[in-house]
Parts: structure tokens; C-alpha cells; sequence
């Protein structure tokens, strides 16, 4: 005797999918229905965990993207702060007699700084000219961010500790604004410049396993961080890096050290009169543009027919 189906009743037609449990009593044979009852227990059983996993990998991704944001800023500013420690350093301020391992700390760590910060510099330069940023592989830009960091830190704790006082104290002389707008251009692209090359890799690595796409959010935050910081403590502090331009005493008597601060503020003072021609270029092509189009517009619209 052949088994009896039972007839399904017909769904509306807007609806695309219909349940599994209602699929198997309408078309499975009876005797299977143990059966399906656990596959169908254990489909539920299936979606549920998935249900409530969704919520949690949601919250796992917003608070990855929030610490990569916060990560990278934070790196970010480490940058402005050795040129401002950097400042401090070669500013003719009244210092402590120091113990032997806080003045060897200092200047082991205004050497590596200068070092480290040369090499940045000169490759912002390098990526204003060819548009091309250098990206070293991931270990040596773990390397330099280790050595950055540290040199940072120790350089704060030495120069605390030997009793270096803010340049805006012992500021003799005043530097023309346009000066120091040109400085705070090119500090900037040399911060970008670091961001790309050494902090976002190994951000991206640390939080996502695998490199992100630039986001425009990230941009902005970086950027209004380092106004804040340029407005509260570094746009007094520059002195003795922006006057290192015209100071060629450093080249010729500060040895290295003088040498490596004079290359510093030169490369980035070029660095930003190259951002402000390559932007005044730009804002001339786009009048340029819409001014020929206008005219062409114009000329087409006076010979069409009436």
C-alpha cells in the first residue's frame, strides 16, 4: 500500500522562504518524523547559537575599530612630541649637573632621536617629490617604533631629571609667523608621512591581522589631535628648530648633533613650502578647469540654433 502525502496549503507569494519544520510535516513521510525531529532540533539549536553569537561579533568589531583608532593617534603623536623634546634639548636653557646615567640616557637618546627623525624627515621629502611612500617590512617597523617609544620615554625622564626648562622660558627673540605656518605644514606631512609608513602597518597587524583600507575618519582625528597639541604646548616650543634653518653655526660647530638638527628643520620647512605650491598649483588648475568649461559652455551655447 503506498504511503499518503498530505496536500501542503498554498503560501502567499510575497514570501519567499517557508520554514523547515513546515517543509518536512508536509512532505516527509511519516515514519521519518524521529528523525527529522532531531535534525530539526538541532537546526533551531544551530540558529539560536548563531543569533547570539551575531550581537557579540558586532560588539567585537566596534571595539576594534575604536582601539585601532585610539592606537593610532596615540602612535601618531609620538612624532610631535620628539621634536618637541628635541627642542627642549638644543635650547640654550639652564641645566642641572646630572648624575653620569642621566646624562649618558640624554645623550643616547637625543642621538637616536635625531637619527630616527632625520630618516623620517628625509623620506617625507622623498614622497613629496615621487609621490611614493617607502614601506619597510613589518619587523623593522616594529624595530623603530620599540626604539622611537623608547627614546621618547627616556629622553623625558632624563630631561626632567637634569632639570631641562620649556623654550617659551628662556624664548630671547620672536619668530615671523609665516615661519612657523610653514613649520606646522611641514610637521604635519612629516607626521602622515611616519603614520603610513611605520604606525599604520603595524596597527593594522597588531588589532586586524591584515592591512585596512585609509579611512577618511582616521585622517581627521590625527589631524585635529595634532592642532590641539600644536596650539596647547608645541607652537612655543619650535623656536630653536625653526631658527636651525637659518643657523649654519650648527653645521659648521655642533658637530653631528647640530648637523642632524639643522637637517631636520630644513627638510621639514621644504617639505612644507612643497605643500603649499603643490596646493596653491592645485586650487589654480580647478579655476583653470571650470573657467575653461564655463567659456566652452558659453561658446557652444552661442552657435546652437535658435
Amino acid at each position: 500500500m503506498q504511503p499518503e502525502f498530505v496536500h501542503s496549503t498554498r503560501y502567499p507569494s510575497n514570501q519567499q522562504e517557508f520554514h523547515a519544520s513546515s517543509f518536512l510535516k508536509t512532505f516527509i513521510h511519516p515514519s521519518l518524523s524521529c528523525a527529522c525531529k532531531e535534525k530539526l532540533k538541532n537546526m533551531e539549536l544551530v540558529s539560536k547559537q548563531a543569533d547570539q553569537e551575531e550581537p557579540s561579533l558586532t560588539t567585537s568589531i566596534v571595539i576594534k575599530h575604536v582601539f585601532h583608532k585610539v592606537s593610532l593617534t596615540l602612535l601618531s603623536l609620538l612624532l610631535p612630541l620628539s621634536f618637541l623634546l628635541l627642542s627642549r634639548m638644543s635650547s640654550p636653557s639652564p641645566m642641572l649637573s646630572p648624575s653620569i646615567f642621566v646624562s649618558f640616557t640624554l645623550r643616547i637618546s637625543s642621538l637616536l632621536l635625531q637619527s630616527l627623525v632625520a630618516i623620517i624627515s628625509l623620506s617625507t621629502l622623498y614622497c613629496a617629490l615621487t609621490s611614493r611612500i617607502p614601506r619597510p617590512p613589518l619587523f623593522i617597523s616594529w624595530t623603530i617604533l620599540f626604539i622611537f617609544q623608547a627614546s621618547v620615554s627616556f629622553g623625558i625622564e632624563s630631561s626632567i631629571a637634569a632639570g631641562v626648562q620649556p623654550v617659551a622660558a628662556v624664548s630671547t627673540c620672536r619668530v615671523p609667523w609665516i615661519a612657523y605656518t610653514i613649520f606646522f605644514i611641514g610637521l604635519y606631512e612629516t607626521m602622515m608621512t611616519w603614520v603610513k609608513m611605520l604606525v599604520k602597518p603595524v596597527a593594522d597587524d597588531t588589532i586586524f591581522m591584515s592591512s585596512i583600507n585609509d579611512c577618511f575618519i582616521d585622517k581627521v582625528v590625527v589631524g585635529l589631535a595634532y592642532s590641539v597639541l600644536w596650539m596647547k604646548v608645541l607652537q612655543d616650543e619650535m623656536e630653536p628648530l625653526v631658527l636651525a634653518v637659518g643657523n649654519e653655526g650648527l653645521v659648521m660647530h655642533g658637530g653631528c648633533s647640530g648637523l642632524l638638527l639643522w637637517l631636520i628643520g630644513y627638510v621639514t620647512t621644504i617639505a612644507g613650502l612643497m605643500k603649499i605650491i603643490l596646493g596653491a598649483v592645485w586650487m589654480i588648475e580647478k579655476l583653470l578647469f571650470f573657467h575653461c568649461r564655463d567659456a566652452e559652455e558659453d561658446s557652444i551655447s552661442s552657435y546652437a540654433p535658435v
